[in-house]
């Protein structure tokens, strides 16, 4: 863990407020074509802050980096350039258990962290074993708190998962990521493919668990009225930049990258209009502004870096321009009820 820093009430240390802090950060994948192999920019430069016990929603369209970022934070995906530090110590390529233990996910699909042919009871007591999270004769205990922490049934301990509906086997994944006491947990479209009322109780559960717990929560999705309801602060991130990033009310309410207001003006009103995004772009050539180059004054390119300018009477409004001339938003256009 990282040192605290001196200076709290009665002498007591205080961490720092920034949790994750992420810094230039660039990934390339190889992509064969027809003429040999190119490389596509998943990730550009991106910069991202999570302020301890926060919620940070992660916003985007599909393909535009966001689960790329993610499992860079986590540990899966390694960068080609750029810094993750976490609790003031940089993630480096080999990770400590410690730091492994500090930054846990939850992914769209619990099958992908759930073994099909153990119990949650099993799920659980092996990671508690192996990580000596308890001492041996408080697992069984202990698993039947992370049961209540998560709001089922100790009796759903002895259940396996294809015995469970697609809510209870999300909140024994959250139980999972839960078991090693993490101070970051990653949520990756984590009620993406649950129905509308289930989503409600998973989303209200990683709420009181950021709030009991301290816990600070990356929650990445696509659907904005879910992040405007969970987050305190949103990040938009386009074709593997962070364009903009502000309070989740000032976000909605004024967005100033077009690609924001864009983003936020398609999506389906209660009289049925929808304002459809452009085309996608062909993501091999990677220029960054052809999709939006007609609302932009002048072109930008695609090498050069985009620094996260606060734009506005808000200090913590941040949008990655350097010379938009910005219109004054209709905050009415934007509305996502």
């Amino acid at each position: 863990m990282s040192t605290p820093r001196p200076g709290g009430i009665g002498g007591l240390p205080v961490e720092p407020p920034t949790i994750l802090d992420v810094q230039d950060v660039t990934v390339e994948f190889p992509v064969r074509t027809a003429r040999g192999t190119s490389h596509m920019k998943a990730l550009k430069s991106v910069s991202l802050q999570v302020e301890r016990g926060q919620i940070l929603g992660l916003v985007g369209e599909s393909g535009s980096g966001k689960s790329t970022l993610a499992r860079v934070v986590i540990g899966l995906q390694e960068a080609n350039e750029g810094v993750v530090t976490f609790e003031g110590q940089v993630m480096g390529r080999r990770r400590t258990t410690a730091q492994r233990r500090g930054i846990q996910m939850v992914f769209q699909d619990p099958w992908a962290s759930l073994n099909p042919q153990l119990t949650a009871q099993q799920l659980l007591s092996e990671l508690l074993r192996v990580h000596k999270v308890v001492p041996k004769d408080r697992v069984a205990a202990r698993c039947a708190e992370l049961m209540d922490m998560v709001q089922l049934p100790t009796t759903s301990l002895n259940a396996k998962p294809g015995a469970m509906s697609g809510g209870q086997r999300q909140r024994v994944a959250i139980a999972r990521a839960l078991a090693l006491e993490p101070r970051l947990l990653i949520a990756d479209e984590a009620v993406a493919a649950l129905d509308v009322s289930v989503q409600a109780g998973i989303i209200n559960l990683i709420a009181d668990l950021s709030r009991d717990l301290n816990l600070t929560v990356l929650f990445i999705a696509h659907d904005l009225a879910v992040v405007r309801t969970l987050c305190q602060r949103v990040a938009v991130i386009y074709l593997g930049r962070i364009v903009e990033q502000a309070p989740t009310q000032a976000l909605f309410a004024t967005p100033l990258h077009p690609y924001t207001q864009a983003l936020l003006s398609a999506v389906p009103r209660m009289d049925g209009r929808i304002n459809p995004l452009p085309p996608p772009v062909t993501v091999i050539t990677d220029s960054v502004g052809d999709r939006y180059r007609p609302l932009l004054p002048q072109d930008h390119p695609d090498d050069a870096p985009w620094h996260l300018l606060r734009v506005g009477a808000s200090p913590d409004h941040l949008v990655a321009t350097e010379s938009l001339s910005l219109a004054e938003p209709n905050p009415a256009r934007y509305s996502t009820g």
